[in-house]
């Protein structure tokens, strides 16, 4: 059965792994972003209730296969 890593780019060091891909991809998603911000409308500035944008790309980590 295979693995899967979600490892440092910096280092190689395996910082979760799971036997599904879905959940390395979900804890991807959680870690290697930026906390997500409210939105605010561009043309009047004002913020936009229960609507957010998600956070910068940190570029930590990558997923990978293992065996």
């Amino acid at each position: 059965m295979s693995r899967y890593e979600v490892q440092f780019k910096s280092s190689g060091i395996v910082a979760f792994s799971a036997t599904e891909r879905a959940i390395c991809q979900h804890w991807y998603d959680c870690n290697n972003f930026a906390p997500e911000t409210p939105y605010s409308d561009p043309d009047t500035g004002e913020i936009v209730p229960d609507k957010w944008v998600k956070g910068e790309c940190l570029n930590l980590f990558i997923v990978k296969r293992v065996k």
